[in-house]
């Protein structure tokens, strides 16, 4: 006998509910000169371009989230700020950049610094955690 639909979706919500979700700390570019204010205020803002459709993106996404945490203290002292920016969106910022979803762009002082492409996500935060070890200047008070 197949397990019924709404079995399946039992297991799902049991396993959902043993993982601990992780608190968002990044936002959505909803206005593209917000973003560009934002660009001009913060050292650091890494953006994470995705799309609805892309099953990676998702897992990218909350890999971000977690990896934003580990940086919870810059991003308090308003010097990192991560973002999301859905290029399915017309007004989406990023929408003519991106080839392949998940993108991650990384600005520092405004001026684009790194693009990473991809769903190697180990990859790109061993890029994250290099940069920020490598350029403690950028956070100094």
């Amino acid at each position: 006998m197949y397990a019924s639909y709404e079995n399946y979706n039992k297991e799902q919500d049991e396993k959902e509910k043993e993982q601990p979700s992780i608190p968002r700390i990044s936002f959505d570019i909803t206005d593209v000169e917000n973003f560009y204010k934002a660009k001009e205020m913060y050292e650091v803002i890494v953006v994470d371009a995705w799309a609805p459709w892309c099953t990676p993106c998702k897992k990218a996404g909350e890999r971000l989230e977690e990896l934003g945490h580990r940086y919870l203290d810059f991003v308090k002292m308003n010097r990192l700020l991560f973002l999301k920016d859905n290029i399915d969106n017309e007004e989406s910022p990023h929408k003519k950049d991106v080839n392949v979803v998940p993108t991650f762009f990384v600005y520092v002082r405004g001026k684009l610094h790194q693009v990473y492409t991809g769903v190697e996500f180990p990859e790109f935060e061993e890029f994250l955690n290099h940069y920020f070890t490598a350029h403690p200047t950028l956070f100094k008070n």
